[in-house]
């Protein structure tokens, strides 16, 4: 399992500026005041979550990323603005025998520097069935 989500903090108007200008598939959206769950705090900033890439290996997930932020970039999109926090989060599924790894190249790197956003690198358990 390899996986990227851009998850982002912003007011709902850049939210949906960003959504429209990069033609986000978004996952989960919520408001500023809202509560979190049923009974819970409320938020305290809007956001949502955007899957960008789900791939079976690292390397077409970190082209899915790349592809992303190219297209920031073509597009003139910035994360630098204070009203507005983006990350990156790449997941990657483990399994306690096979270990999983990601690279980004110091090009991809500069790119996603560019356009001010943040990556994350998240490990989840993936649990391994047996055949018997």
């Amino acid at each position: 399992m390899f996986i990227a989500v851009l998850r982002m903090s912003a007011s709902d108007e850049q939210l949906d500026v960003a959504t429209s200008t990069l033609g986000l598939c978004v996952d989960a959206r919520w408001k500023e005041g809202e509560p979190r769950h049923l009974g819970g705090r409320p938020n305290s900033s809007s956001g949502l979550n955007a899957t960008l890439a789900d791939a079976a290996s690292a390397e077409d997930m970190v082209r899915g990323v790349s592809a992303f932020a190219q297209r920031c970039k073509d597009r003139k999109v910035s994360f630098a603005s204070h009203a507005t926090s983006a990350v990156i989060d790449v997941g990657l599924g483990v399994e306690t025998l096979a270990p999983a790894s990601v690279v980004f190249s110091d090009e991809q790197l500069a790119l996603l520097a560019s356009i001010h956003i943040n990556l994350q690198i998240s490990a989840y358990p993936v649990s391994v069935e047996s055949d018997a």
